[in-house]
């Protein structure tokens, strides 16, 4: 059983403290460039999209048949808010778990779950998720994932305490602190979160999740087993060549071929 990020308590928070700007720019362009060799994609489901920010970037770039979901209420509904102050009010996004998420019969030709999502479901949930990416897929669709890379996460993880984020907007300052613990193929990420107006006593919020780390192998046999082929492979969004070792990620686009 893994112990799961409140993303409901921390949606407000979310864009702070997990979107990292150099992070969000690395993921978009690969995200564009990838779906650029692919023109037969028109449509797009993120499973897991959070507060939309990938969604919104597709949308933006010409992309106008995109759906988001995602199973935090509290995320969906910052979301919302995004584009109802955007003037995109007609954006469709739904609180759907990306384990059995269905939207009406529609098909898509690219289904994407980004950001490490899949670390938030045990291997059962993994497995649940890519069937049900297939059923959603259009036949010969793809399916664009990535996660932290067990093999390489295993023998170079830092364990000891560190600043994961530091950052000051307006009167606001944003603290964060991180420490890793390792138990077999379980990544546990124990957070200490300073939030603080001006000079006012902080508020101080300690949270603690689990993250399912998976090799390269691990994907490969997975999504081979629900008639998936993986067409590229990356051990980042900056297209680096992926090395079972080295790389810190693993970045797959994969091809529904039954």
């Amino acid at each position: 059983m893994l112990k799961d990020y409140d993303y409901d308590y921390f949606a407000k928070y979310y864009d702070i403290f997990e979107l990292d700007e150099k992070d969000v720019n690395d993921m978009n362009t690969f995200l564009l460039k990838t779906l650029k060799k692919y023109p037969s994609i028109r449509s797009i489901a993120d499973l897991t999209c959070g507060t939309g920010l990938q969604v919104f970037h597709l949308l933006d770039n010409g992309y106008s048949n995109v759906v988001g979901s995602d199973i935090s209420k509290k995320m969906i509904e910052q979301a919302r808010d995004k584009a109802s102050k955007r003037k995109q009010k007609k954006i469709e996004f739904y609180v759907k778990d990306m384990k059995n998420a269905s939207f009406d019969k529609k098909r898509f030709d690219c289904i994407i779950t980004l950001f490490n999502a899949i670390a938030h479901v045990t291997k059962k949930g993994f497995e649940e998720t890519v069937k049900n990416v297939g059923q959603n897929l259009n036949p010969k669709g793809y399916y664009m994932v990535d996660i932290i890379n067990k093999d390489f996460w295993i023998k170079e993880c830092q364990y000891y305490e560190f600043i994961d984020t530091s950052l000051t907007i307006g009167d606001m300052k944003y603290v964060r602190f991180c420490e890793y613990k390792i138990r077999g193929d379980i990544l546990n990420d124990t957070q200490r979160i300073y939030i603080q107006d001006q000079y006012l006593e902080p508020k101080i919020i300690n949270k603690s999740w689990d993250a399912q780390m998976y090799s390269y192998r691990d994907l490969e046999n997975t999504l081979k087993k629900h008639g998936f082929k993986i067409i590229e492979v990356y051990g980042d969004f900056e297209f680096s060549k992926f090395n079972a070792h080295k790389s810190e990620s693993i970045v797959i686009i994969a091809q529904k071929i039954k």
